[in-house]
């Protein structure tokens, strides 16, 4: 092994980035050819007659908890869109802020 070392060393870069990429590919593709086989072996590609049913049955038990999570946020203050009506409030921010003028300005953020 030694001697291929050396031996690959003594090659111009080009025909050593060549041979590395080939050993890579090489690789990837008995680590792939082992996995397919043994999921294939393991009947993780086979389909089952009842689960697109299943599948269908999931989507449909999902849709109808997003439409009653929905149900509950539109409901949470009283109102829906129905009945609920357009409305500004406005509060008075002069008499309630914590902030003095003299802590008011820019935001420096050191670096």
């Amino acid at each position: 092994m030694q001697q291929f070392i050396a031996r690959l060393r003594e090659k111009p870069e080009h025909v050593r980035e060549r041979i590395a990429l080939m050993s890579a590919i090489g690789v990837t593709a008995v680590v792939a050819v082992g996995w397919l086989a043994a999921a294939a072996s393991s009947g993780l590609f086979a389909l089952q007659a009842s689960s697109v049913a299943e599948g269908v049955a999931a989507v449909g038990a999902g849709v109808s908890q997003a439409a009653a999570g929905y149900a509950a946020v539109q409901g949470a203050n009283g109102s829906n869109a129905a009945n609920a009506q357009p409305a500004i409030t406005v509060v008075n921010a002069g008499a309630s802020a914590s902030a003095t003028p003299s802590t008011v300005g820019p935001t420096v953020i050191p670096f």
